[in-house]
């Protein structure tokens, strides 16, 4: 292998893993994003609530399941906030294949789950001379 081949492919290696490591910021930003909006519609909701209940109680109105669907909204934005910081976790702490979306430890080489490569291939050059044994006859 030439010394322009050896350049190239350890250009080739640092050009994705630079592109790996932009794709996980990228992740990472979106669902910061998506757990920022949904901690303020969390905010709102439960700031909802507490109009609706003032509302009806200057009114003298009986407070009792009026507030159902409110709860649920609540409930489940809840939910939902607990799932992507959970996913937030996992892209933290774990890598996705790129294969089948399994998500594996930083350290892998492998998946886990469909045994692709998650690291890039880096080509290494071993140079074996064999000198023929004058000796031998």
């Amino acid at each position: 292998m030439s010394l322009f081949e050896e350049i190239r492919d350890t250009a080739k290696a640092a050009i994705d893993m630079t592109g790996d490591k932009a794709e996980e910021i990228i992740e990472k930003g979106k669902t910061k994003l998506k757990i920022y909006k949904l901690r303020q519609k969390l905010k709102d909701s439960y700031a909802y609530l507490g109009l609706r209940v003032y509302i009806k109680n200057k009114r003298g109105e009986a407070l009792e399941n009026a507030f159902e669907m409110q709860l649920k909204e609540i409930d489940a934005i809840r939910q939902e906030l607990s799932e992507l910081k959970e996913q937030a976790d996992l892209i933290k702490y774990y890598e996705k294949c790129k294969n089948c979306g399994a998500f594996n430890d930083k350290e892998d080489e492998f998946c886990l789950s469909c045994g692709s490569s998650l690291k890039p291939f880096h080509k290494t050059v071993y140079s074996v001379k064999f000198q023929e044994d004058e000796k031998d006859k």
